[in-house]
């Protein structure tokens, strides 16, 4: 089931915390293998560290199987302790925020239009290259490799027809470039809404979109980029 949880940190100097941190320390919860570890679909994602309403730190985990979910709450046992460069950090006991099935998903919401707000930065790498541009292709293309991967459900198929029906509507936000693990990155942060018109296609996607909080979109997710919420479309803005 594809579950979001916080997990709160205790003794962690946020400043001193990079995206690798986190990173190397989290996938040791779920890679127990050299296979796992270099696997291009992983069944978690992770987000940069973060403060929650009551000012406290931590960040956020998602889990997309039962197994992962088992491996995180077995791994974090208070009071578990996680190291993050030189810092060692007190790990309090995660709390679930949202989850939702793979059967839930997969049924149809009817919409037609879907606003995904990428929190951190997006980027789509190919070879050597990557880029901040968040084209439906390049979206949908790994998150029907996630569906594909971990919901235990029929294959769905996306051809380049199909994602030639979804197109963006409207766009805001900035490129930036930033360094992750030594590799230079082209990346995007703000918000896109995508539309489709063909209803059979819209159908198909529908749960891909609705997936991408879970999932997070494009590469290095499990280094805390592409976190990403689906928002309330908005009404368009009136002309002139």
């Amino acid at each position: 089931m594809p579950t979001r949880w916080w997990i709160p940190l205790e003794g962690v100097r946020p400043e001193r915390v990079k995206l690798e941190h986190i990173h190397a320390a989290a996938s040791r919860w779920f890679d127990r293998t050299p296979e796992q570890h270099a696997a291009g679909s992983k069944p978690y994602s992770i987000s940069p560290l973060a403060k929650d309403t009551a000012g406290g730190v931590g960040f956020e985990l998602s889990t997309l199987t039962d197994e992962a979910g088992g491996l995180l709450r077995t791994a974090v046992v208070p009071p578990a302790t996680l190291r993050l460069g030189i810092d060692q950090a007190i790990v309090g006991r995660p709390s679930r925020l949202v989850a939702e099935s793979w059967e839930s998903l997969a049924q149809p919401s009817g919409s037609g239009r879907w606003e995904l707000e990428f929190v951190t930065p997006v980027t789509f790498r190919h070879g050597r290259r990557s880029s901040p541009l968040p084209v439906a292709a390049s979206v949908l293309r790994g998150l029907v490799d996630t569906w594909n991967s971990h919901s235990g459900l029929p294959h769905r198929e996306l051809t380049r027809r199909d994602t030639d029906e979804v197109w963006v509507s409207d766009i805001e936000g900035r490129s930036e470039l930033m360094m992750v693990s030594g590799i230079r990155l082209s990346a995007f942060s703000g918000r896109v809404c995508y539309r489709c018109d063909d209803q059979w296609v819209a159908g198909l996607v529908d749960a891909l979109f609705r997936l991408a909080p879970y999932a997070g979109v494009g590469s290095a997710k499990a280094k805390g980029l592409g976190v990403t919420r689906l928002r309330p479309v908005r009404r368009a803005r009136a002309a002139g």
